[in-house]
């Protein structure tokens, strides 16, 4: 059983600009979103053609592009070793130039369920993964049109510094 989601956001800036955050900086989503406390780009696989990484770590996931086109400004990824419900979680980013400063992300995230646990879930996750793409694109284009992480991803960030700064007591 497969589920798609089609999403896509308005960006107040050029199509390269934006194509440079979601694209180039792929392992340094940490940066933006505010589902994902540490990134890193990461080389174990091998990148697809004109991909500047093979794909990233974030948190405790392992995501691996799957094809990369620097052309058409489109490029796709998958989960290495999904959660045992599912047999594939995959996702397409596509960015079109709209007018000189405005760009739009397309986005495609796509679960493939095992058939019987995907009648039960199915409609749990595509509610999930819509308020995921929604927040996602929010985070993004914040970043992107303001050069600085959207208010959600900066209150996470300061409280994160407050409890690292916080002295233990032994």
């Amino acid at each position: 059983m497969r589920l798609q989601i089609n999403r896509r956001v308005t960006v107040n800036a050029p199509a390269s600009k934006t194509w440079r955050v979601i694209a180039h900086e792929f392992g340094e989503i940490e940066r933006w979103s505010s589902g994902i406390k540490v990134s890193r780009g990461t080389s174990e696989d091998t990148a697809p053609e004109g991909a500047p990484i093979a794909g990233r770590h974030c948190d405790a996931i392992q995501e691996r592009f799957t094809h990369f086109d620097e052309q058409a400004m489109e490029f796709g990824y998958e989960m290495v070793d999904p959660p045992w419900f599912v047999r594939n979680i995959g996702n397409s980013w596509r960015v079109h130039s709209l007018e000189p400063d405005k760009s739009i992300i397309e986005m495609r995230p796509e679960i493939e369920c095992h058939l019987i646990l995907g009648l039960f879930i199915a409609p749990l996750l595509k509610l999930f993964g819509r308020i995921v793409v929604d927040r996602t694109f929010a985070e993004v284009a914040y970043y992107i049109e303001n050069d600085q992480p959207h208010p959600r991803k900066q209150k996470q960030m300061e409280r994160a510094r407050q409890h690292t700064s916080v002295p233990q007591n032994h």
